[in-house]
């Protein structure tokens, strides 16, 4: 059993994680149909794509050298979990989860939005309260995605993804919110079906994209059924 130094850094740590998961995941609004109708023949529709940092890889490593910190082990832990998946993203050379969603829905999206047009850079003043703006009339399709790795509690060699998103359709002439998708999933129950850290930084790099597209695929049929009215409110 972990000591209870120990158990309070992975609380810490967890929480860390568990907010920067939950800060892409605010609540469901959906679409009008009638607005949904009148969507193909938008004359365009901007798809603005937020940067994501590469997902942390919180280890059981991590949780230990932190808890010799004290209170602020979990801040050490967290930070911890930042470099080592920014190291691995880096290393199996993984596109952010932003730009994956990205890429996913606008294949799905097509024939409703035939129009989309992908900002080349982050637009400059997008972002903020004041969802108006000038360069991006008269929609935007606003796509911010995020996650982190972390090991099965009861299993400490196996790993599963934590993943959120939110995806924004906005009218920028009035600065309104039209619709907004969000999705949240935690990977497999079973920790067998989750890698082990060796399997995670192979140089093959197949079980972290499997991780990464696995989650992806399905925030993308998710997100798709909430778009086209088709997913019940929980």
């Amino acid at each position: 059993m972990p000591s209870s130094r120990t158990r309070v850094v992975i609380g810490i740590a967890l929480s860390l994680l568990a907010a920067t998961v939950a800060a892409c995941a605010p609540a469901r609004i959906d679409l009008d149909a009638r607005v949904r109708e009148q969507l193909p023949t938008a004359s365009i529709v901007h798809v603005v794509v937020f940067p994501s940092e590469p997902p942390p890889l919180m280890t059981a490593k991590a949780v230990a050298t932190g808890s010799l910190f004290g209170p602020i082990g979990g801040g050490i832990a967290g930070a911890r979990a930042a470099a080592v998946g920014r190291d691995l993203a880096a290393k199996q050379n993984s596109e952010d989860l932003s730009t994956q969603l990205a890429n996913a829905l606008g294949d799905e999206l097509k024939a409703t939005l035939p129009n989309l047009a992908w900002a080349t850079e982050f637009p400059t003043g997008w972002g903020g309260d004041d969802l108006r703006h000038g360069d991006l009339r008269p929609f935007v399709l606003d796509i911010r995605a995020g996650g982190g790795i972390i090991y099965y509690a009861s299993n400490w060699a196996r790993y599963r993804l934590t993943y959120s998103a939110r995806v924004r359709l906005v009218d920028t002439e009035q600065g309104r919110v039209l619709w907004q998708g969000v999705c949240k999933l935690k990977g497999a129950d079973d920790p067998a079906q989750g890698p082990t850290l060796d399997e995670l930084e192979a140089n093959d790099g197949v079980a972290y994209r499997r991780l990464m597209t696995e989650a992806t695929s399905a925030c993308t049929v998710e997100l798709l059924k909430q778009f086209r009215g088709q997913a019940p409110r929980e």
